[in-house]
């Protein structure tokens, strides 16, 4: 549903999707917890009842759009098949980690970097809204023209993971124990560190849309499952000695591997600049309009 208000240009849908479902979840859970009866059972039954209801918000809000003529299925599953990859290793890269936290790292320090991740990852959904922006962009540019779109997607992209760097930090530090309580403070340390994965993961993923876009499915494949790969070892070298900090110095490392594969086998690292104030400005443009 995301890629077609993508196709669209429909970036207010696109905004509405990828938030519906974390509202409901917090709702949810602080409902619970006024109420006295926060457990495991309530918590999954927040997180399945917003998914539940974005599936159904999304396709309400694309049974609106005009219908259109699609390719013949075989040439769907063909020209999609290079892009699975990229999504599968995706999902296993945000997911694989936090399944093997508890083994890993004990329950306890699980416990504070799953608080961190779950603040860390907040501005995430900015990254989206903006790697749809230039996933569109990108592709409606003539060939010729690319090269100044991607310049602009990269700039872009670094700026906006940039700013939201301090952001999450702060927030760390002030929102961690007001939301989740004193007892949850020493998850600080690691959503602070992982405020610099965010930011990372944001210019990564406007890479990576870009990359999309001019057909480099396969690309984006291999840059995940590097990023995976790299992750996964360095949790389980990091993980057992320094907890939830070393959780989320591993989760960076995954990131920036992540966003070097994709501008060094992308041919994009020609287009890294030192982020400017104009371009934190155009960032935030784009978002807003």
């Amino acid at each position: 549903d995301t890629s077609v208000f993508i196709a669209l240009g429909k970036f207010r849908a696109i905004a509405i999707l990828q938030i519906v479902q974390p509202v409901i979840y917090l709702a949810g859970t602080l409902y619970f917890y006024a109420r006295g009866s926060l457990s495991v059972e309530t918590v999954l039954a927040a997180y399945l009842t917003g998914n539940f209801a974005v599936a159904v918000l999304g396709w309400v809000m694309v049974a609106r759009v005009p219908r259109v003529r699609g390719p013949r299925l075989v040439r769907l599953l063909h020209s999609s098949t290079k892009y699975s990859g990229s999504a599968i290793a995706e999902a296993a890269s945000n997911r694989l980690d936090q399944v093997l936290m508890i083994p890993v790292l004990g329950v306890y320090q699980s416990g504070l970097y799953a608080v961190a991740v779950t603040v860390a990852s907040i501005p995430a959904v900015l990254g989206q809204a903006l790697g749809a922006v230039h996933f569109r962009a990108v592709a409606q540019a003539p060939v010729g023209a690319r090269s100044r779109v991607l310049e602009v997607g990269i700039r872009d992209g670094i700026a906006l993971g940039l700013i939201s760097v301090p952001l999450v930090g702060l927030g760390a530090v002030l929102g961690v124990p007001l939301l989740f309580g004193t007892g949850f403070r020493e998850a600080v340390p690691a959503t602070v560190v992982l405020s610099v994965g965010t930011g990372l993961t944001i210019a990564a993923y406007v890479t990576s849309m870009m990359l999309g876009a001019s057909g480099r499915g396969w690309l984006m494949t291999f840059a995940q499952l590097t990023a995976l790969a790299v992750g996964m070892l360095a949790l389980f070298a990091l993980g057992p000695s320094f907890g939830a900090v070393g959780a989320a110095v591993a989760s960076v490392v995954s990131a920036l591997s992540l966003m070097l594969t994709l501008l060094l086998r992308g041919n994009m690292a020609k287009y890294v600049t030192l982020p400017k104030l104009s371009d934190v400005r155009s960032a935030i443009r784009r978002l807003l309009d």
